[in-house]
């Protein structure tokens, strides 16, 4: 996009092994499983690949990054806090219940498969600049933005375009031709 300094040039998997790097290395005290590492790097580049309405960010001094339900991502998640994110340092906030979700002022949210996300919870943050990721099967048919999931011991993401230009958000060009077909 116009005036958006980006670096692409390796694309969004080089990206995310570079970062699964540095998650390693900071997460070195109590390692989540590794799949919540390779999760943490998938999101900051979701982050990174994607654009925001100005309006959202209006007194907003840091990226709210809120996580819904029950944890796995432990200290990889931990590591992406302080980083950038849209000129705003990523703060990590932990929500036990969909209610909050509004007035925490997130950002994305990650919705565990274990929270079981719902039509009402997707629908709330709707048009208000929120990008909802998930990792339960139906997540983006629900109206979710991206879902999380393995194909043959490989993650993988999908898009629900249609959610992603309700909520306002530009996702970029990279990003939605790496995304799986939805399923």
């Amino acid at each position: 996009m116009p005036g958006m300094d980006r670096k692409r040039g390796g694309g969004v998997y080089s990206a995310v092994a570079a970062f699964a790097l540095v998650l390693a290395g900071a997460a070195a005290a109590e390692p989540p499983p590794l799949e919540y590492q390779a999760k943490a790097s998938f999101v900051y580049n979701f982050i990174q690949f994607t654009d925001w309405p100005d309006d959202v960010f209006s007194g907003n001094n840091s990226f709210n990054l809120c996580v819904l339900g029950p944890d796995s991502f432990g200290r990889a998640l931990d590591a992406l806090a302080g980083e950038p994110a849209t000129g705003h340092p990523i703060e990590i906030k932990r929500l036990a219940r969909a209610e909050t979700v509004a007035d925490a002022g997130c950002h994305l949210v990650f919705v565990s498969a274990a929270h079981r996300p719902s039509v009402e919870l997707l629908k709330s943050v709707s048009g208000h600049g929120v990008l909802t990721v998930g990792e339960a099967s139906g997540f983006t048919a629900l109206g979710g933005v991206i879902n999380l999931f393995e194909e043959r011991g490989r993650l993988r993401f999908e898009v629900n375009r249609h959610a992603a230009q309700r909520a306002g958000l530009q996702l970029s060009s990279r990003l939605l031709e790496l995304a799986a077909e939805p399923r």
